[in-house]
């Protein structure tokens, strides 16, 4: 490497510090990202890889990923790569409720895109809308939390559920029922159902009973009222139905 690039190895290792990668910093520095790798080797820098940058979420996507996890988001890790992304989808009917989500992640996740398919044994047609987020290791650290032998648990950040993060597990996997509303938890154990249930009672102050014959938790009819008031201020038009 010609000495010319040595008047940038200060600034290679400033931006190296602050988490940038080659690609970025050539970007900052104005050279080609080969010579940035070049002068970051020479000062003895592993390369930063976007997939370990430090990602500091917001509360609200705080709330929408642990909401999302109890309720319809899913963790997976691709076979060939290091770290875990999450997966999304709605029918399309409730495009105006993922498109809602989608807003309020923002760049965690990619631009929501529809496709469709047709069932090969019922020849019926079916219509979706879908984001995945970007592959780091963040999500692994969350499916790490979440999920114990490929099967999802309740963790404890559970309790860190707000009011937005239990409309948005209601609005995935809630529907009214009786007099008052149910929550279905079909993935997971009955510990962790009862665990939710205290949530509920304890954090939102709601009545609610865990049915012996489903995995969900139901609000009674004396807590609806209470139950539509936090749910009221995150409604879309095609979720209008679940209240």
């Amino acid at each position: 490497m010609g000495s010319k690039y040595n008047v940038f190895i200060p600034s290679v290792k400033w931006l190296h510090s602050q988490n940038k990668t080659d690609g970025e910093i050539a970007e900052c520095v104005g050279i080609d990202h080969r010579r940035v790798a070049d002068i970051r080797k020479k000062i003895g820098l592993p390369g930063n890889h976007s997939s370990e940058k430090p990602i500091t979420l917001t509360d609200i996507q705080k709330q929408l990923l642990i909401g999302g996890i109890i309720g319809d988001m899913c963790i997976f890790k691709d076979k060939a790569a290091k770290y875990h992304r999450m997966n999304l989808a709605h029918s399309i009917k409730q495009k105006s409720y993922l498109l809602f989500k989608a807003n309020l992640l923002g760049a965690l996740f990619s631009e929501p895109y529809e496709r469709k398919w047709i069932d090969q044994r019922t020849k019926n047609e079916y219509r979706e809308i879908r984001i995945q987020s970007i592959t780091h290791r963040l999500f692994t650290d969350l499916y790490n939390k979440w999920y114990k032998n490929g099967r999802k648990i309740m963790h404890d950040d559970v309790w860190s559920l707000d009011d937005l993060g239990l409309a948005i597990t209601y609005f995935d996997d809630g529907f009214i029922s009786s007099r008052g509303y149910e929550i279905s938890l079909q993935d997971y154990a009955t510990d962790d159902i009862y665990k939710f249930a205290d949530v509920l009672r304890e954090k939102f102050g709601l009545s609610c009973t865990v049915p012996g014959l489903t995995q969900s938790v139901y609000i009674k009819a004396e807590s609806a009222e209470r139950f539509r008031e936090i749910l009221r201020p995150f409604l879309t038009k095609d979720t209008e139905y679940k209240l």
